[in-house]
């Protein structure tokens, strides 16, 4: 077996970093999100849907990093064993005694669960089998053999039970092959340190822990598969994280755990999975993750699958735990009324309050031979006693004789206004009855005055009070056929929302084709601000030479225009500030995601390459930025602090969505 200091993971997963300038920010990865930053201003501890690709279910690190600490081990339990196929069943060996054999098809393994450890087989790529088997523990210098252990089986669980109270023990589902470890009192008390858990790997394997201990890679020395070990998560008696990394050995891994002050039983609970993971048509919940809101002390999870899919789409909801409460929460899943198969339900989520809308954008209607996917958004309000499972909700639709494809691939609320953008067109205003939510179709249809079904308008959306904003990012202002892109600000009228083009149209002010301003939006009372990430997905070869030979790169570069409403109305909003790309290099997608509240803004750049590396060849690590207002008002010289990505990943699109908040309302990190 080789040992390394670190190599390039490669994985699925995203990111919650505490943000600078007294905010929190929370930074994912993966294609832009069609869902907009939160409305701070009505709801300032909103996240609004998140968005993951829809490539398989989110990786076990990914998911570790984005829920609060809090939640992790419930989400998980949840996610592995509730409704478990039986596909992840662990099988009794017919040949071996006191032998398990398991198969996960989304993550490409099967494994043979014995007394001589964990043998490992990749599936559908070559033949590559690796071992794993819990060895040693102990402090320091001080390590002991562990006895024999018995072993039994339940369903998707196979538990090793060693003598002094100590649990290895293995779940297969969704998330990979669960790997866990549980300690009833305090082992070694005598000696000082952090306890270690000490395994070999072998069955020529290169192991690569990177730099930070949260995550490695198990890799084959003679093809190009490999698995990762990560997700690692430790907590006590109390439900209190303990510090955990991974250390590589001479001979395979060992996990170390702070346990100081440290509350017996313990957990350790990492994970076995695919180093790039695809999705299984075995695995009804694929697209765990594509959508993700928080508000308060309620975590809303999407598995919207995809629109091909032979199942629906469900929403998991958890709460954060009370303090000192050490019993796992039961999950609450919403589902779709009508549940009819690839209707995408969950890919779009927003929390406000006690209402949630999750958006159903691949809806077919009833009728399914028709390949019309109208979609839907429905409309979860809270009991009086709380949360529950349910399928109970009101149906927002558009009308059948005007609403174009794909209605709620874009959501967003502030108060009793519900806006639902489409994949072309239109978008769409909800204004809650006097009676409650009820299903409907009458909302008031917003439209570009001059736009065309290839704008891409009501991709993006985003709401503040009485004021909505539509993005049109590839709508054309002029009679070349350039596409500029443009943010379209209605405004409430006196009597209430009603059909209307009539709007603000707001655009860059030293525009150019394939700017894609309006790609992202986001708005806080009277601050507006429009992403403009000109990614080069629509340029040509002779912008793009332009571009190389152009000494001043500026008008090349991805922006943010930021715009302050005037008291006299949008109309006479004056030039907005313009932040462009800090590194000042093109087509990196600076502006792809936006979000901003109060006097801070976060703007994300997936395509950032790597610091340190040649921009033509590096690695596209991605980034994150936080900007602070200058004293005397946003401008292109406002203060910022770069966020790049940890080095645990790479090729991840980090800082496709973001949302900035003053104030976390849960979880570490958040």
């Amino acid at each position: 077996m080789k040992t390394a200091r670190r190599r390039r993971l490669v994985s699925r997963g995203v990111a919650a970093l505490a943000g600078p300038l007294a905010a929190a920010l929370l930074v994912t990865v993966g294609p832009v999100s069609a869902s907009d930053p939160p409305n701070s201003e009505a709801e300032a501890d909103v996240r609004s849907g998140e968005t993951l690709p829809n490539t398989g279910n989110i990786d076990a690190q990914g998911l570790r990093e984005r829920v609060p600490p809090s939640l992790f081990p419930a989400i998980t339990e949840t996610l592995q064993l509730d409704g478990a196929h039986e596909v992840y069943g662990a099988v009794q060996d017919v040949s071996e005694d006191n032998t398990y054999n398991i198969e996960n098809p989304v993550h490409s393994l099967g494994a043979k669960l014995g007394a001589d450890g964990v043998s490992i087989s990749s599936v559908g790529e070559g033949e590559w089998t690796w071992n794993l088997k819990f060895d040693e523990l102990g402090r320091g210098a001080s390590l002991d053999s562990v006895s024999e252990p018995s072993i039994t089986a339940e369903g998707s669980r196979v538990e090793y039970r060693y003598a002094n109270g100590v649990a290895e023990w293995y779940v297969n589902g969704p998330l990979g092959l669960q790997q866990g470890f549980t300690f009833e009192s305090r082992p070694d008390s005598s000696v000082e340190g952090p306890l270690e858990v000490r395994m070999t790997v072998s069955g020529g394997v290169t192991v690569d822990v990177n730099r930070y201990g949260t995550s490695a890679v198990i890799s084959s020395q003679e093809s190009f598969i490999s698995y990762t070990y990560s997700g690692l998560y430790a907590y006590d008696a109390t439900g209190a994280e303990l510090g955990a990394r991974l250390e590589a050995t001479s001979n395979g891994l060992s996990i170390m755990v702070d346990d100081v002050g440290a509350q017996y039983p313990i957990n350790i609970d990492p994970f076995i999975e695919r180093g790039y993971l695809v999705g299984s048509a075995e695995d009804p919940r694929t697209g765990l993750g594509m959508s993700v809101a928080v508000s308060g002390d309620t975590v809303a999870v999407g598995a919207p699958n995809s629109r091909w899919s032979d199942t629906s789409g469900v929403v998991y909801l958890f709460s954060v735990p009370d303090s000192g409460e050490t019993s796992v929460p039961d999950n609450i899943v919403l589902t779709s009324p009508r549940s009819i198969p690839g209707d995408s339900f969950g890919e779009s989520v927003f929390i406000s309050g006690d209402t949630i809308v999750v958006g159903a954008p691949s809806e077919r209607p009833e009728v399914q031979s028709s390949w019309s996917r109208r979609g839907a958004a429905y409309v979860f309000t809270k009991p009086a006693d709380g949360w529950v499972s349910t399928s109970e909700a009101s149906r927002l639709s558009a009308p059948e004789e005007q609403g174009g494809w794909y209605f709620g691939m874009s959501l967003a609320v502030s108060g009793d206004t519900v806006v639902v953008g489409t994949g072309s067109r239109a978008a769409y205003v909800f204004s809650k009855p006097s009676g409650g939510w009820a299903d409907t179709s009458e909302a008031a249809r917003l439209t570009a005055p001059n736009g065309s079904e290839y704008d891409r308008f009501g991709q993006s959306v985003t709401v503040s009070g009485d004021t909505v904003v539509v993005g049109a990012y590839l709508a054309e202002l002029d009679d070349e056929e350039e596409e500029f892109g443009a943010a379209y600000v209605f405004t409430k009228p006196s009597g209430g929302w009603e059909d209307t083009s009539d709007s603000v149209m707001l655009t860059a002010p030293d525009g150019v084709d394939g700017h894609e301003f309006g790609r992202s939006l986001s708005m806080n009372s009277d601050t507006l601000v429009v992403g403009a990430p000109y990614t080069g997905s629509y340029r040509n070869y002779e912008i793009y030479r332009e571009a190389r030979e152009a000494e001043d790169k500026t008008p090349y570069l991805g922006a943010v225009y930021v715009y302050t409403k005037p008291d006299t109305g949008w109309a006479d909003a004056a030039s907005p500030a313009k932040i462009v790309n800090p590194d000042g290099e093109p087509w990196t997608e600076f502006g792809m995601s936006v979000s901003v509240n109060g006097e801070t803004i976060a703007v994300g750049d997936p395509e950032a390459p790597r610091a340190g590396e040649d921009e033509d060849y590096a690695y596209r690590a991605g980034a994150a930025y936080v900007f602070a207002k200058p004293t005397e008002g946003w401008s292109s010289a406002a203060e910022h602090r770069e966020l790049p990505m940890p080095e645990t990943m790479s090729y991840d699109y980090y800082g496709t969505s973001v949302s900035v908040s003053p104030n976390p309302p849960i979880g570490k990190g958040l």
